[in-house]
C-alpha cells in the first residue's frame, strides 16, 4: 500500500469570505469556518482538512456538528453551497 500526504490547501483570504457568509445550518451569522470531518478522510482527530472544505457556522452549530457524529453526513450540502457561492463571488475562480 503506497502512503502519501497531499499538501493540504490554505487561504486566509478564502476563510475570511466563508466567515462573511451566514451560518449553513441556522442561517445566524457566521463566525467560524468549519472544515469537513469524519468523512471521505479529510480531516480527523488532530488533523484539519484543506481550507476549501470549509463552511460557515456560527459558535453554537460549530460546536454541535462536533460533538454530533450523526451530523456530518449532512456536512456535504453545506460545503457544495459555500463552494457555489465561492464561485459565484468569485473567491474561487475556476477556469472552464
Amino acid at each position: 500500500m503506497m502512503n502519501f500526504k497531499a499538501t493540504k490547501w490554505r487561504s486566509k483570504k478564502y476563510l475570511d469570505f466563508v466567515r462573511s457568509l451566514p451560518c449553513s445550518i441556522c442561517g445566524a451569522p457566521a463566525d467560524h469556518a468549519h472544515h469537513i470531518i469524519g468523512v471521505g478522510g479529510m480531516g480527523g482527530m488532530g488533523t484539519k482538512a484543506a481550507d476549501y472544505t470549509a463552511m460557515p457556522m456560527c459558535a453554537g452549530c460549530h460546536r454541535q456538528i462536533h460533538d454530533k457524529p450523526e451530523m456530518w453526513n449532512e456536512q456535504w450540502q453545506s460545503l457544495a453551497n459555500t463552494l457555489f457561492k465561492a464561485i459565484d463571488n468569485g473567491v474561487l475562480d475556476v477556469k472552464s
